[in-house]
């Protein structure tokens, strides 16, 4: 049974970023949806190719659907998500996000396999650019949990998420 939602998006890593002026960093965090951006803010130079430009920016959208408020052990959770940019205004920075989702420290996996998924943007590595991901990950939820115990799915990005707690409890 769900019994509490707690999003996190970092906020003392935020404001570490934040505070010397050289980059403005924002997040957000809310159950299925999660949004980062990120500015250049200090001088352009162009010593580097290419140029370092002030005002250069990335911004990113990650939407995951909300698991259920009860979960039974051997049962199989499924989840959508869909990880993009919603702008791109780089020259020298790369812009970049990942996700996922675990139960504790099971991983949830695509039909292939995959637990982590990423976007990337770049000029000068233009090549590895992925500017959208999508798709639907699933885990078996273990069996075995006592009544009383505590376990944490979450849902999210590399600068933010939620974590669902659940307990177990007789049916």
């Amino acid at each position: 049974m769900l019994v509490e939602t707690i999003n996190n998006n970092y906020q003392e890593n935020l404001d570490n970023t934040n505070k010397n002026g050289i980059y403005e960093v924002n997040a957000t965090a809310s159950p299925g949806s999660y949004t980062y951006s990120w500015k250049y803010v200090g001088e352009s130079d162009d010593l580097y190719d290419p140029d370092m430009i002030h005002g250069e920016s990335y911004a990113t959208q990650l939407t995951f659907s909300v698991p259920p408020k009860k979960i039974k052990g051997g049962e199989t959770v499924s989840l959508d998500f869909s990880l993009s940019f919603t702008e791109q205004n780089l020259s020298f920075f790369d812009g970049y996000e990942g996700c996922r989702a675990d139960w504790g420290n099971l991983r949830f996996k695509s039909a292939d396999g995959k637990n982590f998924f990423e976007i990337y943007s770049s000029v000068k590595y233009s090549e590895k650019n992925v500017f959208s991901v999508s798709g639907t990950i699933s885990a078996v939820i273990p069996a075995g949990y006592s009544e009383g115990d505590r376990e944490e799915l979450w849902t999210g990005g590399s600068k933010s998420g939620t974590y669902y707690v659940y307990e177990w409890r007789a049916q």
